[in-house]
């Protein structure tokens, strides 16, 4: 039953039903919890999927304190540089960023950048999703250079792997357009805009 629950939590989720989910995810934590233990790997699974839906609710401090206690219990149970910890590593540091604490996230973006880069590969879509946000945290602050680095290293995996075509390389383009935007670069910015239409 907790299984089931935890897969309608995942489709309601992905539908926006929000409310729904939460009560379903945090059913099946509390049974598998009960059933498998803290630390076990589904329970861990129901535990972060419930926070992601709090994170959604924009309840950014319910779900930073879930993510920082499963991420303990990830590190302890499944390791440092597992999928599921790194994951959770990318949710906490989306949570610190939502609530305005720019540096912890922005080190714990780095630190799970860096981690997934050894285990992942660079080219990994987990690697590029990390790599965005630190240009998205980078750009709000005005960070333009480093958030501009890492949007041309986006673009290039995202190329090199899916093509110049695919919608998630041109989405790259897009952000990387907005950047020079941003700086006043207009110029810059169109240019990258036309390519994309010509693309």
């Amino acid at each position: 039953r907790a299984g089931y629950l935890h897969s309608l939590g995942s489709v309601h989720l992905s539908n926006q039903e929000l409310g729904k989910a939460q009560e379903c995810f945090n059913t099946a934590w509390h049974a598998r919890k009960l059933a498998l233990g803290s630390e076990h790997r589904q329970t861990l699974s129901s535990m972060y999927s419930l926070a992601t839906v709090y994170t959604h609710q924009n309840k950014l401090s319910a779900a930073k304190d879930m993510l920082e206690t499963c991420l303990k219990l990830q590190r302890h149970a499944l390791g440092e540089d597992d999928p599921h910890t790194l994951a959770t590593m990318n949710g906490l540091a989306t949570a610190m960023e939502r609530k305005k604490e720019d540096a912890a996230a922005e080190a714990m973006w780095a630190d799970c950048l860096a981690r997934k880069q050894a285990v992942m590969g660079r080219a990994s879509p987990s690697v590029v999703t990390t790599m965005g946000n630190l240009a998205v945290l980078y750009n709000r602050q005005a960070r333009f250079g480093e958030a501009e680095a890492l949007y041309k290293e986006l673009v290039r995996l995202q190329t090199e792997r899916n093509g110049a075509q695919h919608p998630d390389t041109l989405l790259g383009l897009h952000h990387l357009a907005l950047l020079y935007r941003n700086q006043g670069r207009s110029g810059r910015a169109l240019g990258v805009l036309e390519a994309c239409l010509h693309t």
